[in-house]
């Protein structure tokens, strides 16, 4: 087994670059996705002619208010409508004294919140300036912000569910979703170098030699483990370092949880070996296990928002849901050992009975 493992470790070392590439490609979409999820909208601010600079950023000030919308003032409002003309993108605000247009490409999803925005920083400040009826302007908006921070009449609601069920961090859900979703590649496609040996004469040859078939399946699933670990450690470690953002304070649990992810997964290529009838096959089924899993599984979005009770229930089968659920809970709430059990029990479990019937497949087919 061990001279397997060797074998394969040294061709890694010689052509890292498949590794490298899936160790970039996870860190990369996981920033992508973290991005996405916390980014405002960036709104091209133009002003009429005629106001003065100071108007302008004054308008600009109440506007980037929101924090769905960065507003950004420009002098020249010309290749914002030519590029919303010819690329039908893009958004540009006209300000004036007391009115506003905004221009926007045809069925911009954008354009309804960003117009509703506007309405109504304009509605309150021209009804401010109406009440105010030529007295100081800033000393009444001083006086009614004053009255809102300390309001005639407060509402408090409560809801039967813990806020802590539904924790939700954009680059922690990138973190893991993303991580997971790249290691299950590198796992099923590493587990797939068994059909393509066999494929080439490589196992027949083995087999004759001292070596057995344990030593063989044993060595190729050490192999694809450790690549899956080590894939996944790097990626924690650089998101911990350069970003912040971790598994929480219990690390030791975090990485037993991802070590009974990783075998699982490498039971799961096991399995899926034995079924399909060569390498070919084998390159097709991976990416439609890797990304049904993940979009059921809660890597692509939280699993919390999803209501339909049938794909819950999918999912509740699937290593990916079960470790997220785990890296999620160590990270938001800091779980213990006794939180994370269950789901470390079920993928071991699964593990275990994909290995051996796996096995049982991919020897019992003929070469």
């Amino acid at each position: 087994m061990l001279t397997i493992l060797r074998t394969q470790l040294r061709q890694t070392i010689r052509v890292p670059w498949a590794f490298l590439a899936m160790i970039a490609m996870s860190i990369v979409m996981a920033l992508v996705f973290g991005v996405q999820a916390t980014s405002s909208l960036s709104v091209q601010v133009v002003a009429e002619p005629g106001m003065s600079q100071q108007e302008a950023d004054a308008w600009l000030g109440r506007l980037n208010a929101s924090g769905s919308f960065d507003f950004k003032l420009i002098e020249d409002a010309e290749p914002v409508l030519r590029r919303i003309e010819s690329n039908s993108s893009g958004v540009l605000l006209r300000v004036g004294h007391d009115s506003w247009h905004l221009y926007v490409a045809p069925g911009d999803e954008s354009a309804p919140a960003l117009s509703g925005w506007v309405s109504s920083v304009y509605r309150e400040e021209l009804t401010l300036r109406a009440a105010a009826n030529g007295a100081a302007l800033d000393e009444l908006r001083a006086n009614v912000g004053a009255r809102l921070e300390q309001p005639a009449l407060s509402v408090t609601s409560t809801q039967v569910e813990s806020a802590e069920e539904f924790a939700y961090d954009s680059r922690t859900q990138g973190m893991f979703g993303m991580g997971l979703f790249f290691v299950t590649f590198t796992l099923l496609f590493g587990v797939n170098m068994i059909l393509e040996e066999r494929r080439m004469g490589i196992w027949d040859r083995v087999i004759v030699s001292p070596i057995g078939k344990a030593s063989m399946f044993g060595g190729h699933f050490l192999y694809t483990f450790l690549t899956g670990m080590a894939q996944l450690l790097i990626v924690f470690t650089v998101f911990r370092l350069a970003f912040g953002v971790g598994t929480g304070p219990n690390w030791p649990v975090a990485l037993l949880v991802a070590v009974a992810y990783c075998a699982a997964i490498t039971a799961l290529g096991m399995l899926l070996a034995g079924l399909v009838n060569n390498a070919q096959q084998m390159n097709v089924v991976i990416p439609i296990v890797a990304v049904s899993m993940a979009m059921i599984g809660g890597a692509y979005w939280p699993i919390e928002i999803v209501s339909n009770r049938i794909m819950l229930a999918l999912s509740q089968a699937l290593p990916m849901r079960h470790a997220m659920d785990a890296f999620k809970g160590l990270a938001y709430h800091s779980w213990g050992f006794g939180e994370v059990a269950v789901h470390v029990g079920y993928m071991a479990a699964f593990a275990l009975v994909c290995t051996v019937v796996g096995i049982w497949l991919v020897d019992r087919r003929p070469s």
